[in-house]
This record gives C-alpha cells, structure tokens and sequence, in this order.
C-alpha cells in the first residue's frame, strides 16, 4: 500500500466528531475537485505492507480508525486493512469520494460516502447506485460552496431513497484553502450562517457539521 500519512488527531468531520482517532490517509485519487484540501495525497507517500500498517495503529492505541486519501478504494489492500482491523476490535470510519463502488468495504464498517455537489466540477462522477449499498450508522456528506450546491444537494434529498438510520451531513466549502484564496469570492455565495439558515427554513433533515480540524489547527498534520 502507499500510505501519505497515519497519525492521532480528533475526528472532525462525521457524526463522531470530536472523538479521538487514528487517521490512516492513502495516496492518490481519482477525481480533482475544485475546493480540495487534500492536494498532496495525491502523490508521494511511503510504500507499507497491511502488517506495517497495523502495527503502527496498534502504537497509536485509538480505538476508533477512519480510513482515508485521497480515494482509500483505489488500493486492493485497503478492503483488507478495513477487514483485519475489524477483526482486532477497532472501530473503523470509511471516507470515500463516492465514484468507486462502495460494496467492496466490509459491512462492519462505517462507510462516509461523499456526494459531489456541482462546484466540485465532479459532480458527473457520482456513482448512485452507491446510495444504495449504504446501511444504518453510514453517512452521506454534501460539501456546499454555492446556492447551486444547496439546492442540487436538496434535491438529491429528496428524490433519492436513503437506507434507514443513514445520516446525512452538509459541510460548508471553507474558502481557506489556497486555491480558495485565489478563487473568487463569488464562486462561493454561501457563507456558514447563510447555509445553516437555508437548511432550518427548509426543514432539511440533515446535520451540519463544521470542519473541526481546520478550526483548531488549520492544515496542519503529522507524520507516519
């Protein structure tokens, strides 16, 4: 496998926000969205075996690990990582862009499935029929940049049928990034309050959720 980076943080960006966890980040990915903030997984990293892997999460002693990239699916080992550690006890997060089928990851497994909404420049890309394979305690993430994400995002809402008990999460496309910065301002028309204040009055049943991460320590990550 080629690991970008494994290290002990808070989780910042599901349900399960504020727990501490072990982030296992894979490199490479296979779509380019326009507010990433993940650019440089998506070369470099260090080449690891599943054992290698496993004993440097077994160092970190969290139990919760959230499995990750770039687009963690890309790599064969990776549906065998999730299985083994599934099997040693750990709690395991699986964030995936949503364009790779998802029926891969074992179903023990907690699957965050992005939806690309269209400033994204991905939005094409979306597998549907992932909807599907989600079960109860998945999530389905919306990052929202514009009134055109709000408004595609409700209307996936609303016309595509949802497992029970599969939350679904807005994120906000904080313009923070450097290539936000450099973006211009109007292409993101949506500001925090503005999208907190159109999910209540239309009574979307949705969770908001800020990027922890980003408030507390910006960019920064460690190492392997």
């Amino acid at each position: 496998m080629i690991i970008k980076e494994i290290y002990r943080t808070l989780q910042g960006e599901t349900t399960r926000i504020g727990e501490p966890c072990v982030i296992v980040r894979l490199t490479a990915c296979n779509l380019h969205c326009s507010y990433c903030d993940t650019e440089y997984a998506m070369e470099g990293g260090k080449e690891m075996s599943v054992e290698e892997v496993l004993q440097r999460i077994a160092e970190l002693d969290t139990k919760l690990t959230v499995i990750t990239g770039g687009e963690p699916l890309l790599q064969a080992d990776s549906s065998r990582l999730i299985s083994e550690l599934l099997d040693k006890g750990h709690d395991i997060q699986v964030e995936t862009n949503g364009a790779k089928d998802i029926g891969v990851i074992d179903k023990r497994a907690s699957v965050i499935m992005d939806l690309k909404c269209p400033s994204s420049g991905e939005s094409e890309k979306n597998l549907l029929s992932n909807i599907q394979k989600l079960k109860s305690g998945d999530e389905v993430k919306f990052v929202i940049g514009t009134k055109e994400d709000y408004e595609w995002a409700k209307n996936i809402m609303r016309s595509e049928k949802f497992p029970e008990g599969c939350s679904k999460v807005f994120s906000w496309a904080a313009p923070t990034h450097s290539k936000l910065q450099s973006a211009s301002r109007e292409q993101y028309k949506l500001n925090r309050k503005e999208l907190a204040d159109l999910i209540l009055s239309d009574k979307l049943d949705v969770r908001f959720i800020p990027q922890l991460q980003k408030i507390i320590w910006g960019y920064e990550t460690d190492s392997i």
